[in-house]
């Protein structure tokens, strides 16, 4: 896996919300910021 591939999400706890974000190097990509509870996976078909 190459730096950047990997995609990753960060709960944000007083929310029902979390972060879906790829690492480049000292660069974050933020990809989504999804809602815990409303179709799961939705977003991980876009590019």
């Amino acid at each position: 896996m190459r730096d950047g591939d990997e995609i990753r999400r960060y709960p944000l706890h007083d929310y029902l919300y979390h972060v879906v974000y790829r690492p480049m190097g000292e660069t974050i990509i933020i990809v989504a910021v999804a809602h815990q509870r409303r179709r799961p996976g939705n977003w991980s078909g876009r590019r």
